[in-house]
């Protein structure tokens, strides 16, 4: 028979979408789990969507989660980014994509030329974050 740690860590991810009752409501939500307490079967979680209820901290009981219509979310891609010091950002004024190196203080500067399009841009980005790595690793080795 497995424990309830077991079970825990096939049965649910880091962010899960379901049914749940806020305000006397269900409410459809997509939620980050934070954490388990296993003598009292809860999971923590914090509500990342709908906007209304975002930031809301829940406590679900294991029952709730295991045996509702609970789902992995699948988040694809949509931390990468957020690791890196370069996001992509296409300008206004001459329609092409560049790679933003951040300066500090939520100032973002452009670092590449400019790129036809998003995907190219973010390759470059992608590629810069290597030699970055690669460049930290001469200088240490200095």
């Amino acid at each position: 028979m497995r424990t309830f740690k077991q079970y825990v860590d096939e049965a649910v991810g880091k962010f899960m979408t379901g049914e749940v009752g806020i305000k006397g409501k269900r409410v459809k939500v997509e939620v980050e789990v934070s954490g388990v307490d296993n003598k009292k079967r809860i999971y923590h979680a914090k509500v990342l969507a709908p906007k209304e209820h975002f930031g809301l901290e829940l406590q679900i009981p294991a029952k709730v989660m295991h045996r509702g219509k609970w789902i992995k979310t699948k988040t694809g891609k949509a931390f990468e980014e957020a690791n890196s010091k370069y996001i992509v950002s296409k300008n206004p004024s001459d329609k092409k994509w560049y790679a933003m190196g951040h300066v500090g203080n939520n100032k973002w500067m452009p670092v590449s030329s400019g790129f036809k399009n998003k995907v190219q841009a973010q390759k470059w980005a992608k590629s810069q974050d290597k030699v970055d790595i690669a460049a930290r690793g001469e200088i240490s080795g200095a």
